[in-house]
């Protein structure tokens, strides 16, 4: 991603342009959080990466089916890779408690059985000691770790309209 996004996510961020975390009984973020991206989400007219294609929708608990918040996943570099594709992802966290910000390389495959229209996707596998996450506010503020990424997504309508139902492992050191 270039430098002016990177600084355009930092105003944002320090705007508070993002605004929701499993949170333990005391009160302490859990390290290991797995929420759940889903919904149909539209090309955003004005995204948060400029040149980026980029979808809005909920943020899930996937423990409780709540929602919590929402999240953004920002599309860039993508690339055809024999029946699939290879692409570069940020992906905004908002929750409650404060937003992440996550970048990693993903993979899209078609999907050989399941939902007619969804296809496979997959985040890279973080190295021991990478560290994926670019931004955080709140108590996610210097935060670092790994988000990892497995879900499904129709690309029916794409680039206009993508459907997302995605887990994301997020690991804080």
């Amino acid at each position: 991603m270039k430098l002016q996004s990177y600084l355009v996510l930092a105003v944002m961020i320090a705007a508070g342009a993002f605004g929701n975390i499993a949170v333990t009984q005391a009160g302490n973020a859990d390290p290991n959080i797995v929420v759940t991206l889903r919904g149909a989400g539209e090309l955003m007219a004005d995204p948060p990466i400029a040149g980026a294609l980029c979808y809005q929708a909920d943020l899930v608990n996937t423990h409780t089916d709540h929602v919590i918040g929402s999240g953004i996943d920002c599309l860039e570099n993508i690339t055809e890779v024999g029946d699939g594709l290879s692409l570069d992802r940020t992906t905004f966290f908002h929750f409650p408690q404060g937003d992440l910000v996550a970048s990693g390389v993903t993979t899209v495959a078609p999907v050989t059985g399941g939902s007619p229209g969804f296809t496979h996707v997959v985040g890279d596998i973080p190295a021991p000691g990478t560290n994926s996450i670019v931004a955080g506010t709140k108590r996610f503020s210097g935060a670092t770790g790994s988000v990892r990424l497995s879900g499904a997504v129709d690309l029916t309508g794409f680039p206009s309209l993508t459907v997302f139902n995605c887990i994301f492992v997020i690991n804080l050191d």
